[in-house]
């Protein structure tokens, strides 16, 4: 058998506290990578993160609770750009 050469990086546990990767928290979440490995896409996202020995780390949990109310404000968005039906006044149903 063929051994792999991915480096698989394990979690951090600090004070209790399990932390993960970027590649770790894409994968888990099934967003994309960029999110969490550039700055300016995790700044402007409000990507919940800490910095452990100058290494960035999630807590799955708080990235969750992000993610929900991410799809919550996107929906909200959506419905207010998304024009009420209108009933035009002398059309007639079929």
């Amino acid at each position: 058998m063929k051994k792999s050469n991915k480096k698989i990086c394990p979690s951090v546990v600090v004070d209790g506290n399990t932390f993960i990767t970027a590649q770790q928290a894409s994968a888990m979440l099934n967003l994309p990578l960029y999110y969490f490995i550039n700055p300016a896409k995790r700044d402007s996202m409000g990507v919940p993160h800490y910095f452990i020995n100058r290494m960035v780390r999630y807590r799955l949990g708080e990235l969750h609770r992000w993610q929900v109310s991410l799809a919550n404000e996107q929906g909200q968005a959506e419905r207010s750009s998304v024009p009420s039906p209108r009933i035009e006044e002398g059309v007639v149903g079929a």
